[in-house]
């Protein structure tokens, strides 16, 4: 019998020894006999098109340059699939151009040898052909991932554990099925590539610090001093919906932290006036996103700055100068402020439905079931309090 101090050092030793194969089988696959970089995508799926990124390097050989056109053709199988010609010559300065797609390959699911063959104009082959095996798993398995990130979170309530699931589901399905090696590329690739981001890790920070900031006014009791002071105003229904919608209004820099603050400092006060929790969240969520896409000095116009940039990038503006007001980013954002209807018309709507107190469909619902617990309780109140007087 195994004695009970050893059975974990053992079972960590397997581990390892198994983790270590599945590094180096996947290592083993891999081959460069060919200067010329061959770059797949991660994931492949059955009856969809992709493409392979081509890089051809400065040289072949000693001296040896890469010619005008390169011819190519590519077999899946040992069967013809697609051929074409490369220009590594630009047209007007004679500048070579090094990186090229090949499209339109599309593949049947399993396990497939894809073959890529270069020649030169006269039919002499510039390196031995490359092959790849690449695994092409059915399209309709991508809706998994989605699909086990909500169950999880649903049932068990857990937003981290169903999101890292769910990155484990697609790394497991990007490589080759293997349980294993999809833990290893989702710890040392997706998590690694994600916090290797600039604006993933801007984005972490800001929740570190904001954390802090928001731990530290509980722990001062600056947040019961807000409830107290917007108390002095919440005599009625409306008038502590005026109050959430008041503070969501002047917290417009971020909408994690108007969510956070305001939601910690109006929860108790909006929950003893007999405002549901349905309609409470619904102001929330209603006004903090939209009210921070809107404003141009909130936490969201850098993302908006950027998503303005790329789209600029591929238009008339990629050679204009930022100094022209057509191709600044941040003018472009700013003009498209007037024309976001959704989130302009969703802040009106929640004004209107604070200040007319006017309720609809399932949100009427739970406000009458909140009024109908606040009048059963009042009774009870006043036979306490007559009885103690």
């Amino acid at each position: 019998h195994t004695p009970p101090e050893m059975v974990f050092p053992r079972a960590f030793l397997c581990l390892t020894v198994t983790l270590l194969c599945c590094v180096y089988v996947e290592a083993s696959n891999t081959s460069d006999s060919c200067n010329i970089s061959l770059v797949y995508p991660k994931v492949v799926l059955s009856s969809v098109d992709f493409g392979v990124q081509v890089i051809f390097p400065p040289f072949l050989g000693f001296n040896e340059t890469i010619p005008e056109y390169v011819n190519y053709s590519t077999y899946i199988e040992d069967l013809p699939l697609t051929n074409g010609t490369f220009r590594t010559r630009d047209e007007t300065d004679g500048y070579a151009i090094l990186k090229f797609v090949i499209g339109d390959l599309k593949a049947s699911q399993g396990h497939h040898n894809f073959t890529i063959h270069f020649t030169d104009s006269e039919g002499n082959s510039l390196c031995e052909p490359q092959t790849k095996r690449v695994l092409v798993i059915p399209s309709w398995l991508t809706i998994f991932p989605p699909i086990l990130t909500a169950v999880v979170a649903i049932i068990f309530r857990q937003v981290l554990m169903a999101l890292l699931l769910g990155i484990w589901l697609c790394a497991l399905l990007a490589n080759g099925y293997n349980p294993l090696t999809g833990i290893l590329r989702t710890l040392d690739t997706y998590f690694v590539g994600a916090l290797a981001l600039e604006s993933h890790s801007e984005i972490i920070i800001f929740s570190f610090l904001l954390g802090g900031l928001i731990g530290a006014v509980q722990k001062s009791g600056g947040a019961v001093g807000l409830a107290r002071l917007l108390s002095r105003y919440t005599k009625s229904h409306r008038s502590a919906c005026v109050v959430c919608l008041v503070l969501c209004l002047m917290i417009f820099f971020d909408d994690y932290s108007c969510v956070l603050i305001a939601g910690n400092c109006l929860r108790t006060m909006m929950a003893g006036i007999g405002v549901s929790k349905e309609k409470f969240a619904f102001i929330l969520q209603s006004l903090a996103p939209t009210v921070s896409s809107v404003i141009p000095i909130s936490s969201w116009i850098g993302v908006e700055v950027g998503y303005v940039q790329s789209a600029l990038s591929y238009s008339a503006c990629s050679k204009c100068s930022t100094n022209n007001a057509t191709c600044n980013p941040f003018v472009v954002a700013l003009g498209t402020i007037p024309y976001r209807f959704f989130p302009l018309l969703m802040v009106w709507m929640t004004i209107v439905v604070c200040i007319v107190s006017r309720d609809f469909g399932p949100m009427l619902g739970a406000e009458r079931a909140v009024l109908s617990l606040v009048l059963a309780h009042e009774p009870e109140n006043s036979s306490s309090s007559s009885s103690s007087s």
